[in-house]
């Protein structure tokens, strides 16, 4: 399927920068029941939830900025790609500062302590959230408006943008391309935004996912999320661990 020959594809750019350890020092704290070093797991959680939070620091005044725009990860470079509004001046922060982090939030929820057994046995329970987090740190840089589409180590601008709008459209009864409108239109369109390319330099996972609960409590989470509706969440309860992890991580 198209998700495995993505990773099949995959730039080593971007594998290499799947971190070994939990960065407690960093930008994310998490502990090692929760940390992933799960190539595939990163690869899947941007493919499905692209809309990220770009941060970075403006070097004039030291304050930090986001933008918030869906990205894509480009399987011939293993960059992030993405653009933003000619007029959005973060691109010009991003720019200035180099150095950047992509936020992904994946699947998200709160777990009542209502719904673990242990409420009825001893009552020492407490709420708590799962989540799935993957932070992409790298470089930033534009990407040019070429018309190249080659599947080349550095993304054209074109490619960009064929990407990200066949990423969405590729669901839709009759996918939408961007060759679809009259080139002149594109043209004008495609001056007024910015392409940029991040390299990655460390990916962080980290998937609270209450890995460190007995599979009768894990059971029990996932029916209380199912009933409120929240099914990703739900299907994503004890995530991958033990041999499964060990296998996985080496993808």
């Amino acid at each position: 399927n198209s998700f495995c020959t993505l990773l099949d594809q995959m730039a080593t750019s971007f594998t290499r920068a799947i971190a070994s350890q939990p960065d407690h020092a960093g930008e994310v704290y998490t502990s090692s029941s929760f940390f992933s070093a799960d190539a595939k797991a990163a690869i899947d959680l941007i493919a499905r939830y692209p809309f990220a939070s770009i941060i970075a620091v403006d070097r004039a005044t030291g304050e930090p900025y986001v933008a918030h725009v869906p990205l894509v990860l480009d399987a011939a470079s293993g960059d992030i790609v993405g653009h933003m509004s000619r007029d959005n001046p973060h691109w010009q922060r991003c720019l200035a500062a180099r150095r950047v982090l992509a936020v992904f939030r994946g699947s998200d929820a709160y777990v009542s302590p209502s719904w673990y057994p242990a409420k009825k046995e001893h009552g020492r329970v407490v709420p708590t959230w799962n989540y799935q987090i993957v932070h992409v740190r790298g470089e930033f840089a534009l990407v040019a408006h070429s018309d190249v589409q080659e599947k080349t180590a550095v993304p054209s601008g074109r490619r960009v943008l064929d990407q990200l709008t066949d990423s969405q459209e590729a669901s839709m009864p009759r996918p939408w391309k961007v060759s679809d409108a009259p080139p002149a239109y594109s043209d004008v369109l495609q001056r007024q935004v910015v392409v940029f390319r991040i390299r990655p330099t460390r990916v962080l996972l980290a998937f609270k996912q209450s890995q460190n609960k007995t599979p009768e409590t894990q059971a029990a989470v996932a029916n209380g999320m199912r009933a409120r509706g929240q099914v990703d969440a739900a299907n994503s309860v004890g995530g991958p661990r033990g041999s499964e992890r060990k296998q996985r991580s080496k993808l």
